[in-house]
């Protein structure tokens, strides 16, 4: 019996990273250019993680580059600090960024001490 418990234990410790779920950044798409005429070209998203604020790109790291017409991406785990996002056009137009969203991706330690007792 001793031998199950170790198995389901082991089975739960491999399995204990899937549990967590993961985090997604969305944001709405812009529908005009900073002159207020109709965005006809958008070509996509450019996320940056920052270690501290403010986030800027020039503050930030790229994080991912998205394609439009995706207004979301899936966030790793293993990173925490902060986030924001550039929308660009087809001729390489970057727009300001749309202000910062902290993001905390760590998890915790694992539990330590683990028994397991036959009843």
């Amino acid at each position: 019996m001793r031998w199950v418990s170790v198995l389901i234990l082991a089975l739960l410790l491999l399995a204990a990273p899937a549990w967590a779920g993961h985090r997604t950044a969305s944001w709405t798409a812009p529908t005009t250019n900073e002159d207020g005429s109709p965005l006809t070209d958008l070509a996509g998203y450019r996320l940056y993680r920052c270690t501290a604020t403010p986030c800027t790109r020039g503050a930030g790291t790229l994080l991912a580059t998205v394609t439009a017409p995706a207004t979301s991406f899936a966030l790793s785990h293993g990173w925490q600090g902060f986030l924001t996002v550039t929308a660009f056009d087809t001729s390489g137009n970057e727009s300001v960024e749309n202000g910062t969203a902290p993001f905390d991706g760590l998890a915790p330690a694992a539990p330590s001490g683990v028994q397991i007792t036959a009843q």
